[in-house]
């Protein structure tokens, strides 16, 4: 129906894939752009990827999902498995223009199940 909002898809993505780190690079520039209150350069996005990968973010030892209209990645969210069932949840991302509309939770409530799922009973930011 036209202006109704269709719900992103949520699906798996390997970090290195085009998708992954397309949804990588725009999470990079958002926090870039937030932190110094300019446009991130593409060097500057380049650096992140570089010194904070997360190539990491590939079962077993962690999850990347993205957020997918019929257009483009619009957010992201990774999970990395940690010994001792804890979870980490890292690079959750959304859209500007898909904020507000419960995205955010919902990464977040995906990553968590997906992470008891693999028998993670703790969740926690960075370590």
């Amino acid at each position: 129906m036209p202006g109704q909002h269709r719900l992103p898809t949520l699906i798996a993505a390997n970090p290195l894939s085009g998708l992954g780190r397309h949804a990588l690079r725009s999470y990079w520039e958002d926090i870039i752009t937030r932190y110094w209150c300019r446009p991130a350069t593409a060097a500057e996005v380049d650096a992140a990827m570089q010194e904070f990968p997360s190539d990491d973010l590939v079962l077993p030892n962690g999850l990347l999902i993205v957020a997918l209209t019929e257009r483009e990645p619009v957010g992201c969210g990774g999970v990395r498995l940690l010994p001792d069932g804890i979870a980490e949840l890292t690079r959750v991302y959304v859209a500007a223009d898909e904020r507000r509309r419960g995205l955010g939770a919902r990464i977040v409530e995906h990553l968590e199940r997906q992470a008891f799922d693999h028998g993670r009973t703790t969740s926690s930011g960075a370590q």
